[in-house]
């Protein structure tokens, strides 16, 4: 089954509309949508944060929360940080799907968060 991109409007594959349905929901701050003001994740409120462990333990943590609230296709094994600089982060996803395992390397700058995200199966 495929989809349509709301990126390019080009015909993507079910993987990578999970992808993107992920990055919507992570880049989303909450409070923005105005029907919706629990919609979101509060990842763009940490993006700015000194990289720390009170600051790591809230990326999990908002990365786990928004993704159990707002996407019912993954179930959630595992977040790690790959890189963190100002203005800048990025980290691996491990979820399980239906179809099987899947990992989503995320990476994005300032409140762009996963604009780039790419997926694909765990082997």
């Amino acid at each position: 089954m495929t989809g349509i991109s709301r990126f390019t409007g080009t015909e993507i594959t079910d993987a990578q509309e999970l992808s993107e349905a992920i990055t919507t929901i992570l880049t989303t701050p909450k409070g923005s949508r105005v029907m919706r003001r629990d919609f979101g994740s509060d990842l763009p409120r940490l993006i700015d944060a000194p990289i720390n462990g009170e600051t790591l333990v809230d990326l999990y943590a908002a990365v786990a929360e928004a993704l159990a609230r707002w996407e019912p296709r993954i179930t959630l094994r595992r977040v790690q940080l790959v890189d963190a600089r100002a203005g800048q982060i990025s980290f691996a996803i491990d979820a399980d799907t239906v179809a099987g395992p899947v990992t989503l390397d995320i990476a994005g700058a300032g409140a762009v968060v996963g604009a780039g995200a790419v997926m694909g199966a765990v082997a």
